[in-house]
C-alpha cells in the first residue's frame, strides 16, 4: 500500500463538492434517511489480536458491504504511532520488542545526528509513520470497509505522539520532536488529509507548504451541516505566538472560519441539522474535577488538553454559546448532535441550555461520544469509576453539581466496551417520534465473544433516573 496522492469519493445522486473528497448525498439520504459510522482509537497491536467475532470493525465491514454505511467519521487516532511509548520509557518493554513505536524509533535514529543535517532523514522518518498505516489499514475488515464507504478524518494526538499539543513546548519548532511531528503530520496528510482536499507540497520532500493546511473539516450534505474541529495542528504546526494564545485550543483561523460558517449566508448556517465533532467529548468531566485528575494522575494527563480544562474553557463556552445562537435563530433548526472519542468510554450525553429553559424539560443537544473501536479495555477498577461517572451513582445522589447556572449536562448509558457509533439522520416524516437524530453504540462483548447492539436514542428521549448530572464551566 503507497501513500495515496489524490482520494474523490462519490457517493448517489446530488453532488455536494468538497474539493478533492467529493462527496454525493444518496436519494435515500435525501429523502428518507442518511446513516453515518462514528469511530476514533484504532490500535493495530489490539485490534490484530482480537477473536473476529468480537472484533468491530468485521461489523463494520459487513454494514459497508451492504451499503447501510453512507459516510464514516474518524475522530482521531486512526493509527498509533506511539504504541507502549510509556511503557518503554519506563523500562517496562524493551523498544526492539515493539513494532509500532515510531516516534521513539525516530528518536533513536536521529539521536546521534546533528540538528542541521535532520532534513536528510525526513524521508526516513516518513516511512517509519507510514509503515504503520500500511499495517493498520491492511487489516483485512479494515481495509474493507475503508475502501466500501466515503471516510473523513481528523486528527487526534496518536498519530503523531501521545499529547501532542498539550505541552506548550510542542511549539519548539528547532526541537528533535517537532521534526519527527512534522514527518508523522506529512504522512497524516498523505493518508489522511487527502481524502477531504488537495494538500500542496506532498510531492516534494524537502518542501513545509503541507504545514499550513488546515485541518477542520466543514461541509454540508444537503440540510445537514457538519463542523468537525482540530485540536492538534492548530495547538502547533498553525499556531501563532501572541495571535493564538488567547484562543489556545482551536487558534484565531480555525474560529474565523467556524464563526463564517455559521453566520448567515454562511455554508452550515442555513441547516437544520447540525453535527460538530472533534477529538475529545465537548462534555466530559467539570473543570475541577478533569484539572485534578489530570494533575494528579499521570494515565490521566491527557485531561489536560480537553475542553473542560481551565486553559481552555473559555473556548468550550464559545461553543455551547455558537450553537445555542445557531438553533435560536430559526426554529426549524431542531437537532445538534455533539460528537467525540478518545477517552475510550462510549456514552451519551443530553446539553440543557438553562438560559432558555429553567425547567430543564428541552434539550439544546445530544453527545455521542464512541471510543475505542480497537484498543484495550480499562480493568475492572476503572471500569467500575466509569459507570459511576455514567449514571450508576446518581440513584444516591440527589441534586446538581453546579458550578455555572447556564448550561446544564446529563451523562448517561457509559460503557467502557470497546464500540463504534451509529447515527441515523431521518426526515422527520420517517420517524415515529418526530426526532430527526437517532444515535446507537454497537458494542464488542468479550465474554460473550460477539457484537452486540446497544440501546438507541434520540435528544427527547425519556431519560433514566440514573444519569450523572454537571453544569458546563463558562
Amino acid at each position: 500500500m503507497t501513500a495515496p496522492r489524490w482520494s474523490r469519493t462519490l457517493f448517489g445522486s446530488l453532488g455536494i463538492d468538497l474539493g478533492c473528497f467529493s462527496l454525493r448525498a444518496s436519494s435515500r439520504a435525501r429523502c428518507t434517511r442518511m446513516q453515518l459510522a462514528v469511530v476514533s482509537c484504532n490500535k493495530i497491536s489490539v485490534v490484530e489480536t482480537l477473536d473476529p467475532q468480537e472484533d468491530l470493525w468485521t461489523d463494520l465491514c459487513v454494514r459497508a458491504g451492504r451499503h447501510e454505511i453512507d459516510l464514516v467519521v474518524h475522530l482521531g487516532d486512526q493509527v498509533y504511532a506511539d504504541d507502549s511509548m510509556h511503557d518503554i520509557e519506563g523500562g517496562k518493554v524493551q523498544l526492539t520488542e515493539v513494532e509500532h513505536c515510531k516516534f521513539l524509533q525516530a528518536k533513536r535514529r536521529l539521536k546521534d545526528v546533528e540538528s542541521e543535517n535532520w532534513l536528510d532523514y525526513t524521508e526516513e522518518v516518513c516511512d517509519m509513520y507510514r509503515d504503520v498505516y500500511r499495517k493498520t489499514w491492511s487489516h483485512p475488515p479494515t481495509r474493507r470497509a475503508l475502501a466500501n464507504v466515503p471516510n473523513v478524518m481528523i486528527m487526534d494526538d496518536h498519530e503523531i505522539r501521545d499529547d501532542w499539543g498539550d505541552d506548550p513546548d510542542d511549539h519548539m519548532t528547532d526541537s528533535m520532536e517537532h521534526f519527527i511531528a512534522r514527518c508523522g503530520y506529512r504522512v497524516f496528510c498523505e493518508y489522511q488529509g487527502q481524502l477531504y482536499s488537495h494538500v500542496p507540497g506532498l510531492q516534494h520532500p524537502v518542501s513545509d507548504e503541507f504545514l499550513a493546511t488546515k485541518q477542520h473539516r466543514i461541509f454540508r450534505i444537503a440540510r445537514i451541516g457538519f463542523v468537525l474541529v482540530d485540536m492538534r495542528c492548530a495547538r502547533t504546526f498553525n499556531f501563532r505566538p501572541g495571535v493564538d494564545a488567547s484562543n489556545s485550543m482551536l487558534g484565531q483561523d480555525q474560529w474565523a472560519d467556524i464563526d463564517e460558517a455559521l453566520s448567515p449566508g454562511g455554508l452550515v448556517a442555513d441547516c437544520d441539522t447540525l453535527i460538530f465533532g472533534s477529538g475529545v467529548p465537548l462534555l466530559f468531566y467539570t473543570t475541577k474535577l478533569n484539572d485534578f485528575l489530570g494533575s494528579n494522575c499521570k494515565d490521566s494527563d491527557d485531561l489536560l488538553g480537553h475542553w473542560s480544562n481551565s486553559r481552555h474553557k473559555k473556548e468550550q463556552a464559545r461553543v455551547l454559546r455558537l450553537l445555542r445562537g445557531w438553533k435560536k435563530k430559526d426554529r426549524s433548526r431542531n437537532q445538534i448532535l455533539l460528537i467525540g472519542g478518545d477517552v475510550h468510554v462510549g456514552g451519551f450525553t443530553t446539553l440543557y441550555d438553562y438560559e432558555e429553559d429553567k425547567t430543564l424539560a428541552n434539550p439544546l443537544a445530544l453527545q455521542l461520544f464512541s471510543s475505542s473501536i480497537g484498543n484495550s479495555q480499562f480493568n475492572a477498577f476503572t471500569q467500575l469509576g466509569i459507570r459511576m461517572m455514567g449514571g450508576d451513582l446518581n440513584p444516591f445522589v440527589d441534586g446538581h453539581e453546579c458550578v455555572h447556572h447556564t448550561f446544564h449536562f446529563k451523562h448517561h448509558h457509559w460503557t467502557p466496551q470497546r464500540n463504534y457509533g451509529l447515527v441515523w439522520i431521518l426526515n422527520n416524516l420517517h420517524s415515529p417520534t418526530g426526532d430527526r437524530l437517532r444515535c446507537q453504540l454497537i458494542l464488542s462483548d468479550p465474554e460473550a465473544k460477539k457484537i452486540v447492539p446497544g440501546l438507541q436514542l434520540s435528544i427527547n428521549d425519556e431519560l433514566p433516573p440514573a444519569v450523572s448530572c454537571g453544569c458546563a464551566v463558562l
